[in-house]
């Protein structure tokens, strides 16, 4: 079995949260979601939560510049690999 580095490991136990949190905050609205729900969902402690963020804010705003990031890529793509403004607009409105 190969072991993860720490980073790795990191990297899994936020993915982790995120995904908790997406569910979570889908369910019950971001005000309605606390932190206990998140880490309940993700299999993690309060620590755990606390050892990757600060507050479910942060948490929030990692998030949503995820989401964006992969929006602006699509987009770029989108325009990219249309042949002329009509065409991506008609992409856009279909």
């Amino acid at each position: 079995m190969v072991r993860l580095s720490r980073k790795q490991t990191q990297q899994a136990t936020r993915e982790r949260l995120r995904k908790s949190a997406l569910r979570t905050f889908g369910r019950n609205g971001v005000t309605g979601t606390d932190i206990e729900a998140i880490v309940r969902g993700a299999g993690y402690t309060r620590g755990a939560f606390y050892a990757n963020y600060r507050s479910k804010p942060e948490l929030l705003i990692e998030i949503l510049e995820e989401k964006q990031t992969i929006e602006v890529r699509l987009w770029n793509k989108m325009i990219t690999d249309a042949i002329n403004v009509d065409d991506c607009l008609t992409l856009v409105v279909d």
